[in-house]
């Protein structure tokens, strides 16, 4: 309370408006206060105009958000985003370790770059898919890794969706069975 007043009389003093975070006493909810001079009909400074705009779900939403961004960077599987033109957008370290390319020498690339000849030819169908909002479910495909190992991965791909729901990319989401599929040739 106090420091609201304290606030409240900076403004007055600086004709400077004030906005900052408050916490519930609780601590439940989060406000933006926002303090601003009071000018009268007549142009003349008459106190303060205080509002408290409740953003806990946005606080909430940030969280969610920044707790999910760790999810994805600690992931064993390749996450990969890219837009709808195919370019890669983002690279988790799951995908450094599987296909052997650095965030930043991969960022900006088409994800062509992982696929071998015949699936470049089958890409654009796949992007066609994502524009309708379709996932591509887990089909196996081999890649080649920076190093030129060849490997088996089990590929889904899910439309991205901005906050308004439009689609405007896709989320790559790689694992790799390459050990299981070399079981697989030895038993065969």
């Amino acid at each position: 309370g106090n420091s609201i007043a304290k606030d409240a009389k900076a403004v007055l003093n600086t004709l400077q408006p004030i906005e900052r975070e408050v916490e519930s006493n609780d601590g439940k909810r989060t406000f933006l206060l926002r303090i601003k001079p009071y000018r009268s009909p007549n142009n003349v400074i008459d106190g303060t105009v205080i509002t408290l705009v409740d953003i806990s779900e946005r606080k909430r939403l940030e969280r969610a958000r920044a707790h999910l961004a760790a999810i994805v960077q600690s992931s064993e599987d390749a996450i990969v985003g890219h837009d709808l033109e195919g370019i890669i957008t983002s690279w988790n370290r799951g995908a450094s370790a599987i296909f052997g390319y650095a965030e930043s020498e991969i960022l900006g690339h088409p994800m062509s770059l992982l696929l071998s000849e015949h699936q470049i030819d089958e890409w654009p169908e796949n992007l066609k898919l994502l524009r309708l909002g379709r996932s591509i479910a887990d089909f196996e495909v081999r890649r080649v890794t920076k190093d030129n190992r060849q490997i088996d991965v089990s590929l889904r791909i899910s439309p991205i969706r901005d906050d308004a729901g439009v689609i405007v990319g896709g989320s790559a989401v790689a694992r790799d069975i390459s050990e299981h599929k070399g079981a697989e040739r030895r038993v065969a």
